[in-house]
């Protein structure tokens, strides 16, 4: 009777504990792209702070285009890329 009480206790804590991870992977999915406000100001902020020399904004735009993920091709248009190293990291067709 005990053991029985025991086991129904162990097998309500394991729906329990699989509900909860189930939500928070409902919650987390698709967050992977979602960016700081903060973060994103204080960017901003100081690439255009007019006293930022031109190394800090390189800096800065590096930083941002891999937060936010940039391909090649607009790391190339904004110029932190050369369009040879775009051309060599092309797979061969």
């Amino acid at each position: 009777m005990e053991r029985d009480k025991l086991e129904a206790e162990r097998d309500e804590m394991k729906r329990y504990a699989s509900e909860l991870v189930e939500k928070v992977k409902n919650e987390v999915e698709g967050k992977e792209y979602m960016i700081d406000r903060r973060m994103i100001n204080t960017f901003l902020v100081q690439f255009l702070n007019p006293k930022s020399d031109e190394g800090t904004k390189h800096h800065m735009m590096q930083s941002m285009s891999k937060i936010l993920g940039f391909t090649m091709e607009e790391k190339q248009a904004l110029g932190l890329v050369e369009r040879q190293k775009i051309e060599e990291e092309k797979p061969a067709a």
